[in-house]
């Protein structure tokens, strides 16, 4: 029983049965990313349908999509299991935000305006309340928050568009590192830098921070062994 209660509410109902399939998908990611489904848990479509409060066809279609994206492995005559996140997979990861979030971040720092810099020193509040709280959610929240700010501005949609197809990995890596370590990594003062940076328009400098940062978080996952059984 007391399993049972531990693995309790871990997906949020769906209450509007008009979009069963995309409900379900949004409920079930956000289980993953934020780590209610650990990576190589085993996912009970019974346990999923009660607490989603819906019947299992949408269930398996947002498994489905979910597999697409590399979040669920699905094992034939065994089921469906949460992803693992291996080195292989963080160093690919890093890889593609080093060629591409970093060119992001050199063209938003050429037009970064008063406006753009009112929300990154907001954001930079916001985690630094949460690096002091040890908030691990908000401080992922803020710090994913703080990556789209300038991915969204570096007037490359189709750029933008690739970086925010993964973002969502990065996010569950964000998770685990910081749950790994128990506590937040000291990464508020890569962000000041990097707000530096663009504030003087300095798409150089604005490269090599988030550069750092990146390799940083990189070598942060490597040294904890997040995600290894």
């Amino acid at each position: 029983m007391k399993k049972e209660a531990q693995k309790e509410g871990r997906l949020k109902r769906i209450d509007d049965v008009r979009v069963l399939s995309g409900n379900a998908y949004e409920s079930i990611k956000e289980a993953i990313i934020t780590l209610r489904f650990m990576p190589g848990e085993k996912l009970s479509l019974s346990t999923m349908t009660d607490e989603l409060g819906i019947s299992a066809t949408p269930v398996r279609d947002a498994l489905n999509r979910l597999a697409q994206e590399g979040f669920v492995v699905t094992i034939p005559f065994k089921g469906a299991f949460v992803s693992n996140v291996d080195e292989a997979m963080v160093e690919q990861l890093a890889e593609l935000r080093e060629l591409l979030e970093v060119a992001a971040i050199k063209r938003t720092a050429t037009q970064f305006t008063p406006g753009d810099v009112k929300i990154g020193e907001e954001l930079l509040q916001r985690l630094e309340k949460a690096y002091d709280k040890n908030d691990v959610t908000s401080y992922v929240e803020c710090s994913m928050a703080f990556h789209t700010m300038f991915i969204d501005r570096c007037g490359n949609e189709m750029m933008a568009n690739v970086l925010r197809g993964f973002h969502d990995h990065v996010t569950r890596i964000a998770f685990l590192v910081l749950g790994r370590q128990g506590k937040i990594s000291p990464f508020v003062e890569d962000y000041k830098r990097i707000l530096e940076a663009l504030k003087k328009r300095d798409p150089e400098e604005a490269g090599r921070q988030l550069l750092d940062h990146v390799t940083k978080v990189r070598h942060g996952f490597n040294n904890q062994g997040a995600g290894r059984k």
